[in-house]
């Protein structure tokens, strides 16, 4: 699929185009996706989701956190038209929510220490806050992607993003 989506738009892709490249039949793809759109969300969750897992793992704000940007960015090196080509696709709004679902509670407990520095801040306003910068750093991310940065300046941009948000 990441192949296909270096080559092709995904409105230019179809089931008939994919199994010819995958080599096998209709009815082996249709055993085991919906349609198109399932399968490039599959392939876009075994290629990036797994990524923001790891990353969400050893996630901190305060620690390495450009190294890990650099490190989660790294997994679209060489793959640049496949990756702006899911970002483009149906299936963005969906895997978006996937990355929300995978790093929310871990960037909630990485600011609730601050939030006393807040002063009225409650448990909403955390999760608030959580939800803006996972959304946040996701936007940076791709339009970093779409312009064809390297990792090292994909992390940099966050780096500079953190500090300013983080107020350091």
């Amino acid at each position: 699929m990441l192949r296909l989506l270096n080559d092709y738009e995904v409105a230019d892709l179809n089931v008939s185009q994919i199994v010819k490249e995958a080599g096998v039949s209709r009815q082996v793809f249709y055993q085991h996706f919906a349609d198109r759109d399932a399968l490039i969300l599959a392939a876009a969750m075994d290629w990036v989701l797994d990524a923001y897992e790891h990353f969400a793992e050893r996630f901190s704000i305060d620690q390495n956190f450009e190294a890990s940007v650099v490190e989660l960015a790294s997994v679209v090196d060489g793959k640049y038209e496949a990756a702006v080509r899911l970002i483009d696709s149906p299936v963005h709004s969906v895997f978006d929510n996937e990355v929300q679902r995978v790093m929310r509670d871990t960037m909630r407990e990485q600011l609730l220490p601050r939030s006393k520095e807040w002063g009225d801040a409650d448990a909403q306003l955390v999760d608030d806050m959580s939800r803006v910068y996972v959304a946040g750093m996701q936007r940076l991310i791709e339009q970093c992607v779409r312009e064809g940065c390297t990792a090292e300046e994909i992390g940099r941009r966050a780096e500079a993003v953190r500090r300013v948000l983080i107020r350091e």
